[in-house]
């Protein structure tokens, strides 16, 4: 009867195997698990995938569906401590992203759609004062861009397009104050540059010339 029994147990665990995939797991030379996770009866990945470092502290948590990125995911540092979180969508990241320093201060968070940058994408020193921000468009700085310095006064504030600079910009001084101004066409300098001193007096003028 106890044989019977065990007998019975095998076979309902291969049934459940069958109908739900296997596991499935790899290792480093040295042995240490590197990763596991479930393949469907395709032998496609699915489901929740961990991977390791060899120090066995968890590296990645990944979700999948017929063999692609799908859902939440989570990926650590070899100390332990979160990286970035992330949002993909049959095998394409998508929505929002979010990557942290090592003491849980967000770094960068932003937006992806259809795989690349789209939208507000903010920059964060390690103090937790904004580095830079500004939008993108089809994976390019598109629009205002600004950039701060560590002591949160602004620095410099330009006009993108298609990655470039491509508009009026303004340079800071130390103070946030106005230190000079003009445009830019395709990253180089163009038409009237003017110059401050501290007290917001003009000191130079200059003409650039456009060299596209």
């Amino acid at each position: 009867m106890k044989s019977k029994k065990i007998i019975l147990v095998i076979f309902l665990i291969t049934i459940v195997n069958l109908c739900n995939g296997q596991l499935k797991q790899s290792f480093y030379d040295t042995g240490e698990l590197k990763e596991e996770g479930m393949l469907d009866t395709s032998g496609k990945k699915t489901g929740t995938w961990k991977l390791f470092y060899p120090n066995g502290k968890i590296n990645a948590e990944e979700h999948y569906e017929k063999g692609k990125r799908d859902g939440i995911i989570k990926t650590y540092g070899f100390e332990g401590s979160l990286q970035t979180v992330e949002h993909w969508k049959s095998g394409m990241q998508e929505d929002s992203t979010w990557e942290y320093y090592t003491n849980g201060q967000v770094k960068r968070k932003g937006v992806f759609k259809d795989g690349v940058y789209e939208g507000l994408w903010i920059t964060y020193y390690e103090n937790g004062i904004i580095q830079n921000k500004g939008h993108y468009s089809f994976g390019q700085p598109s629009g205002e861009f600004i950039f701060y310095r560590s002591s949160g006064i602004i620095e410099f504030q330009a006009i993108y397009s298609d990655g470039i600079k491509d508009g009026p910009a303004t340079n800071y001084d130390e103070k946030g104050r106005v230190k000079a101004k003009g445009n830019y066409k395709g990253e180089e300098k163009v038409g009237e540059w003017i110059y401050y001193n501290a007290k917001g007096k003009v000191i130079k003028k200059e003409v650039v010339s456009d060299k596209l």
